[in-house]
């Protein structure tokens, strides 16, 4: 099983599992981890954005980029994936990160894990008023089903919540415009690429 940490905030340096193999890491679909130069970058971005935002980590696969999120301030976390040995994943790594919290005694906000395809999800979750800043790292392979999550968050937020979205993709995909969404930056991690919007 490969490690994980997590590269920055309260929780630094606390290990989680991956749920892919050594093995199988580089070409498993089911669970690719973000990895853990790629979330030390990105949360060198988003940390000033975070806030008292309800974090939301969509094809969640080791659950590892929202508990960095929590570590940063963010003041929740939903987790959404359907696969059923990822989300077994996700709970261990959240078990175990609030076993951490317990012992520095930090208090955590509201923690859920759904298992359920995102597209689901966001037929029945209802974002109302709040700030969330979503990251999405859908399966490269995905295509149009990710720039469908985009659009489908877009459509249910409303302008001047203070929201954000991330969208973690191969740098040989093409993000175009998305209605209600403005491209604010793109950062390129090796092959991996990151586009950040803002509501409007």
């Amino acid at each position: 099983m490969v490690m994980l940490r997590i590269t920055s905030g309260w929780a630094k340096s606390l290990a989680l599992k991956s749920g892919a193999s050594k093995l199988k890491r580089r070409t498993d679909t089911t669970v690719r981890p973000t990895r853990n130069v790629v979330r030390q970058a990105l949360f060198d971005v988003l940390r000033p954005l975070i806030g008292d935002c309800l974090f939301i980590d969509l094809f969640a696969g080791s659950g590892a980029v929202g508990l960095e999120a929590l570590a940063n301030g963010a003041r929740g976390c939903i987790f959404v994936e359907q696969d059923v040995k990822a989300v077994r994943t996700i709970r261990e790594n959240i078990a175990s990160f609030r076993r951490n919290a317990d012992k520095q005694g930090m208090v955590l906000g509201k923690i859920s894990c759904y298992r359920i395809s995102v597209a689901n999800f966001l037929q029945r979750y209802r974002f109302d008023d709040q700030a969330v800043l979503v990251w999405a790292d859908p399966p490269y392979q995905a295509g149009d089903e990710g720039m469908s999550v985009l659009a489908a968050i877009g459509e249910q937020l409303r302008a001047g919540t203070g929201s954000y979205l991330c969208f973690e993709s191969s740098v040989w995909s093409e993000v175009g415009i998305i209605p209600s969404w403005q491209r604010i930056k793109t950062r390129r991690y090796g092959n991996t690429k990151v586009d950040f919007f803002i509501k409007v």
